[in-house]
């Protein structure tokens, strides 16, 4: 088979970030918060928070104990593994802040997921507690790296990526994504929303 370059996100594609906010959450704040309820990327409407509320969640939520105690997706690393097997070379491609990048690489080892790269991009702008450092890379710089499929869950950046990289994306399917409606998107959108790893895989 040909070799793919491949970009990967991690939350809510490799690792269940999703879940995992909704119980920190709940526990900090005595909210009833499940996977379900998080209908929108935007984590401080979705869980109705204050903005004081959604820093101190967010300052949780990066500290190393919690993201090392994250579930894989279920199939995502055999799934991923099998890919970097077959050739592929895999670009992992997250949106967090480069403060967890040392965390975010041991959770990588600890579940054995194997890869070629890891970009941290400063994917939404989103300045709660993103420093930059002279790693991260911006939008501009992102679109200069050559990718044949995404696999994304956040609709906006399928949409970029798709649109500003003529990069084909498997969007997996999540209760954030649903409002992207495959019969709205234009031929161009090149996005294929996937229930699942394997479905990621087949295709």
């Amino acid at each position: 088979k040909n070799s793919k370059r491949l970009y990967i996100d991690i939350d809510d594609v490799l690792c269940e970030t999703a879940g995992a906010l909704a119980r920190i959450v709940n526990e900090q704040f005595g909210k009833n918060f499940t996977y379900n309820d998080v209908t929108n990327f935007n984590l401080q409407h979705a869980f109705n928070l204050t903005p004081e509320q959604f820093h101190h969640m967010f300052e949780i939520f990066h500290r190393e104990e919690n993201i090392l105690n994250f579930e894989p997706i279920e199939h995502a690393v055999d799934s991923v593994n099998f890919l970097f097997d077959q050739g592929h070379n895999i670009s992992v491609v997250t949106g967090r802040p480069p403060a967890t990048r040392a965390h975010s690489k041991q959770w990588l080892v600890k579940h054995g997921v194997r890869y070629h790269h890891l970009y941290f991009v400063d994917k939404y702008g989103r300045m709660m507690g993103f420093d930059k450092d002279p790693e991260t890379l911006s939008l501009d710089e992102l679109v200069k790296l050559p990718f044949d499929y995404a696999v994304e869950d956040n609709a906006d950046m399928a949409l970029f990526v798709s649109e500003k990289m003529k990069t084909p994306v498997l969007l997996l399917d999540c209760p954030w994504n649903r409002d992207l409606q495959q019969s709205s998107l234009s031929d161009a959108a090149l996005i294929t929303r996937c229930h699942g790893w394997k479905e990621v895989v087949g295709k």
